[in-house]
């Protein structure tokens, strides 16, 4: 028979054939909406009226016999994976696309599909056809009906409030892009009347009110993190809003402080797990968990190996918190959240403590130093390209030293990779803004006589020392004159060439190390160091509190 070509199905139930060699019929009906073109099947005839009684005996011969009388000609393969279908609805395997495997579905000769919900206006108005129907059993209760609810939106041009999303009746409840609480606007085509309060349909600012009564219940900004993640895997559109109206009140309860803490607690808090998990155990798979991602227009795909989460150092797979808490960021700063792809690269941890917690989320073992660890990294770099275009933004955080500037400057060389690490690039741009800005104002020197002290020599202020010296250059100075106007203090003292560890740094320290005879900069606390470098700017990214202490601001307010 002619079989339509149905690009995607957005509800549909399998159900078991009748049990001669009957026809099924059915007849479509397009939504007067042509905004949408939906199409809905409005009814499905039986052509044969003693199906049942057919059927009745059938299962009675089963009953004696055994299973095999039950069917004529299917094999055992068929009937597992009729009842695999039977179980699991609409999730098919990940690889397949919407097409494929409607075509599967359409193509199985003793399977009737039954559509409840709508398909895209792409679809042309089905004609009536006919499925070749083998001796399968249908029980009275699984008599072929249309629902109501798709009548009434074929009568009346009533549509889906998202058509691309497919969730239907108690799925949706579970879907955080459907679901809205008590605001839920699609509720009859959804199938949700009676799964949801009779109550009316009540406006945005009402649910995000719910929200905020349930923060103001909470004791400490942890408890109010938990119910903000709990909130954005229920109802992510009062979720959003809520934190686009207040930004200021809840950022540092979504990222930092906080977020520190929710990814030291990772496995206390583990709900609905956000984003792509990526593990050594997918090494050549990555493909294929990528295209299980549900969204189609990733821009920004923010990964991480957890191995330096804030001053926390290594969190192993808990750092998701910090990849989730930065697309947090992006959206509070209007970044469509469907853009965002938030990726843990999973390559162990060499926290005892992790380890050993029964509740921790990822792979029991110490971390992967060798080139496994690259290959996973490239991989997934790559499959994420191929799915969402070259252009995508390929986002790092919270990487250690040791890979950091080695992962960035690696796939900067790769062309046609956007990449960015927030650490190095993004406190950089911020750091020079600032210095930027301050020399605007009235006695205050140009950039290029400014002398910087960075307090911490991390990949932050390593990475602002960089763009600081670029700066630099680009209104004329040499890169080694512009070199001598930053010096590094790091957890021993200002960064020199003297120093007994000078060997084992990394090499974006030594570009900074003072060389300077008569150990003139060897300072081992903050104030000796302003007395000793006599900076005009002092920048501070290190995780040590009360460090610009009164004596530390008063010596360096001497220099201006």
């Amino acid at each position: 028979t002619n079989e339509p070509n149905l690009t995607k199905i957005h509800h549909f139930i399998i159900m078991r054939s009748i049990a001669t060699q009957t026809t099924i019929t059915t007849t479509a009906t397009t939504n007067t909406n042509t905004n949408t073109g939906n199409v809905f099947l409005r009814r499905l005839r039986c052509s044969s009226s003693d199906a049942h009684q057919s059927d009745k005996k059938t299962r009675t011969a089963a009953r004696r016999n055994g299973p095999e009388t039950t069917t004529t000609g299917a094999s055992s393969e068929e009937e597992e994976e009729q009842q695999q279908q039977r179980r699991h609805g609409d999730d098919f395997a990940d690889d397949d696309d919407a097409n494929a495997k409607t075509k599967m579905m359409m193509s199985r000769r003793r399977e009737i599909l039954t559509v409840l919900g709508a398909l895209p206006a792409s679809v042309e108005a089905l004609k009536t056809f006919t499925f070749p129907v083998s001796a399968r059993a249908l029980t009275p209760n699984q008599t072929i009906t249309i629902s109501k609810t798709s009548e009434k939106m074929a009568s009346s041009g009533y549509s889906f409030v998202n058509p691309s999303i497919d969730s239907m009746g108690f799925h949706a409840l579970s879907d955080n892009k459907v679901y809205h609480n008590m605001a839920t606007i699609d509720k009859e085509a959804r199938g949700l009347v009676g799964l949801l309060p009779a109550g009316e349909t009540t406006a945005e600012e009402v649910e995000m009110l719910r929200a905020k009564k349930s923060l103001e219940a909470c004791g400490t900004d942890f408890e109010r993190y938990k119910v903000l993640v709990g909130l954005q895997n229920r109802d992510e559109k009062t979720f959003y809003n809520l934190l686009r109206t207040n930004v200021e009140e809840l950022l540092p309860i979504l990222y930092t402080p906080t977020v520190g803490e929710a990814c030291v607690r990772f496995g206390e808090i583990l709900d609905r797990p956000r984003g792509l998990w990526v593990s050594l155990n997918d090494a050549g798979k990555v493909e294929k968990l990528v295209k299980r991602w549900r969204n189609e227009g990733v821009r920004i795909a923010v990964i991480t190996d957890g191995e330096r989460i804030l001053g926390l150092g290594d969190q192993g797979a808990n750092g998701m918190g910090i990849s989730v808490g930065k697309g947090m960021v992006y959206a509070a700063s209007g970044v469509n959240p469907e853009w965002l792809l938030p990726v843990q690269i999973d390559t162990g941890t060499n926290n005892e403590d992790h380890l050993k917690d029964p509740l921790y989320v990822g792979l029991r073992k110490n971390r992967e130093r060798s080139q496994k660890y690259d290959l996973l990294l490239e991989e997934t770099v790559f499959a994420i390209r191929k799915r969402y275009g070259e252009d995508v933004i390929i986002h790092f955080e919270d990487f250690a030293p040791r890979n950091a500037f080695r992962v960035l400057k690696k796939f900067q060389n790769v062309p046609g990779v956007v990449t960015y690490n927030d650490d190095i690039q993004g406190t950089a741009a911020v750091t020079v803004a600032g210095l930027i800005a301050s020399t605007r104002i009235e006695n205050v020197l140009p950039l290029e006589k400014q002398n910087v002290l960075f307090f911490g020599a991390g990949q932050a202020n390593v990475g602002a020392a960089d763009l600081f010296v670029r700066a630099l250059k680009s209104r004329g100075l040499s890169d080694e004159d512009a070199v001598k106007r930053v010096w590094l203090f790091d957890s021993k003292g200002v960064v020199t060439t003297s120093r007994a560890d000078f060997e084992n740094l990394s090499s974006e320290k030594k570009r900074f190390a003072r060389t300077e005879s008569n150990n003139a900069y060897d300072a081992t606390d903050l104030l000796s160091a302003v007395q000793l470098c006599q900076p005009t700017a002092l920048v501070g990214a290190a995780a040590v509190p009360n460090a610009f202490s009164k004596p530390v601001l008063q010596e360096m307010a001497k220099k201006q």
